[in-house]
């Protein structure tokens, strides 16, 4: 409940052009480490989260807060629309410059008349349907 209200004042004042960038040093293992935790709570035991890192960053800068809900809201919609015992992993690897994070799964998927509404607020695709929001 806590992830869903810190979304919605986070969208919200992204919305309204109020959000607040707040970059800090950050140890990036530590971070994810620390994500990846509190995600498995959300995962319960239907849906293990993998994490792999493959990153030789020791800090990088950041906004966490940002990070942190974009990252949450990834890897809880990868649990929440995989079938129970599906996979999901989050991965944060070493890109060119900049640690890349990914987030993958064998989930539903997005179909493709639903791409282009991808970043509209609590839109939902039409195959999602019988998906509990529990």
């Amino acid at each position: 409940m806590n992830l869903l209200l810190e979304d919605v004042l986070t969208m919200s004042k992204s919305n309204a052009g109020k959000l607040d960038f707040r970059p800090e040093r950050v140890a990036l293992q530590a971070f994810c480490e620390q994500l990846w935790h509190n995600v498995q709570h959300l995962a319960e035991k239907t849906h293990p989260v993998d994490f792999v890192y493959d990153c030789e960053v020791d800090y990088v800068m950041l906004d966490p807060n940002l990070i942190r809900c974009i990252l949450v809201n990834l890897l809880s919609n990868a649990i929440k629309y995989s079938p129970q015992d599906g996979y999901v992993c989050f991965e944060v690897k070493h890109g060119c410059e900049d640690p890349v994070f990914r987030v993958s799964d064998n989930e539903i998927g997005i179909p493709e008349q639903d791409q282009a509404k991808l970043f509209e607020p609590f839109h939902r695709a039409e195959n999602v349907e019988g998906i509990d929001w529990d």
